[in-house]
């Protein structure tokens, strides 16, 4: 990791009290010496954490990027569109990808969490892959929460305690990077600009004695320098697009759906089982549909309730997004002769004389409507009418439009 840090609101309590919590036997594999003074123990905030947020340090949103440079080095780091289960929990992934004279040396994929209760932002680990001459050579200093003794570390305070100290990562013996807020209003200059009130940290390594970064973050932005490197560019997808087709698809993406991935309803997270079924009623739930929605993961299920296909959407938390009728498993195909003939009147009325031999007869918010393509004047329009007959729309086919223009 490049040491990417942005901050996290933390209570004074776990600030200062969990120091002088017990060593597990993985903390005493680190040293007493290098944990004392320094808090380290987050354990408390684990049932409170989820994979999106943001605090005035922190933006932990999908799309949004930070481009740093200095001489012929570049870091440009991307909130992807992607999470990934780490320790129990469900973390963003952060990739930072650095160039060097415009040549690929690094590429690490960070994972993060932060609490609705705090808004902390919490760090769960990192996949590293180091380049040499376009291929990879090594993965130093790779490292999981929950994985051979680590756990996972405060990214830093986002109401920042002056001289707070804390650990970023607890992995033993790989990756033990600690952070001290030396600052809580410092001005600093930038080519992306000038920023006031910003956090000073200095950040060292009991693995590495001596060692020492630094480092600014401006509020409403997060990272603006880390060490030689300058922030040039922040915002939702300012990387260039020949960088990497993942990487630079990340905005674009940020609002789409991610792949769907089938899962049986018992591997769903508990309070997403709940709300699924609270919603299904009686009827029995086997699968769903594990995907991402605007950076979320969230939960589908199609279910058939009083003889009507529902489509029931919740996020990992449990929360009912949507519950809606499936209008798709609604449609079917009819003759023109077996619609109603009210509505006949109304389809021909409309067509202008055109020939009609089918119609869509559809469910739509409980309403039973019958919808035809129909060419007039050259044109493709479709009609919309109800049972009744009466025109609810008229319209031309978008293709058409986009032709005209």
């Amino acid at each position: 990791m490049h040491n990417f840090r942005f901050c996290a609101v933390v209570t004074l309590a776990i600030l200062l009290g969990s120091a002088a919590g017990q060593l597990s036997a993985a903390d005493e594999k680190a040293g007493t010496d290098e944990l004392e003074g320094w808090s380290w123990d987050f354990s408390a905030e684990k049932d409170a954490l989820t994979s999106r947020g943001k605090n005035p340090y922190f933006i932990l949103e999908p799309g949004y990027q930070l481009v740093l440079e200095g001489g012929k080095e570049r870091l440009v780091i991307s909130v992807l569109n992607e999470t990934k289960m780490v320790d129990g929990v469900e973390t963003r992934i952060v990739e930072e990808r650095e160039t060097k004279n415009d040549k690929l040396v690094e590429v690490s994929r960070n994972f993060f969490a932060i609490s609705k209760r705090t808004n902390s932002v919490y760090y769960f680990g990192e996949e590293v892959d180091d380049y040499k001459d376009g291929k990879i050579v090594g993965h130093p200093g790779a490292w999981l929460s929950g994985n051979k003794g680590a756990r996972f570390g405060l990214m830093m305070p986002g109401l920042p305690l002056l001289k707070s100290r804390f650990y970023n990562e607890v992995a033993p013996k790989t990756a033990m990077d600690r952070a001290e807020i030396v600052s809580v209003s410092v001005s600093f200059t930038a080519p992306a600009g000038e920023f006031k009130n910003c956090l000073a940290i200095e950040e060292t390594t009991p693995l590495e004695p001596g060692n020492k970064e630094q480092k600014h973050y401006a509020p409403g932005i997060g990272l603006v320098q880390d060490g030689s490197l300058k922030l040039v560019k922040y915002g939702t997808g300012v990387a260039p697009a020949g960088d990497d087709p993942a990487v630079a698809a990340t905005a674009k993406k940020a609002e789409e759906d991610e792949d769907e991935e089938e899962i049986k309803f018992a591997d769903a997270p508990p309070a997403a089982q709940k709300t699924l079924q609270r919603e299904a009623g009686d009827v029995k739930i086997d699968k769903l549909d594990k995907m991402a929605k605007k950076g979320r993961t969230v939960y589908e299920a199609d279910v058939k309730i009083d003889g009507h296909n529902y489509e029931i959407i919740v996020t990992a938390e449990g929360q009912l997004l949507s519950k809606e009728l499936d209008e798709e498993e609604e449609e079917a195909e009819i003759k023109f002769a077996d619609a109603p003939s009210v509505v006949q009147k109304t389809l021909l009325r409309e067509a202008g004389g055109t020939k009609i031999d089918k119609v869509d007869k559809l469910s739509r918010e409980g309403r039973t409507l019958y919808e035809t393509d129909v060419k007039i004047d050259g044109k493709n329009y479709e009609i919309v009418v109800t049972a009744e007959g009466l025109l609810l729309s008229k319209e031309l086919d978008e293709d058409e439009e986009e032709d005209d223009k």
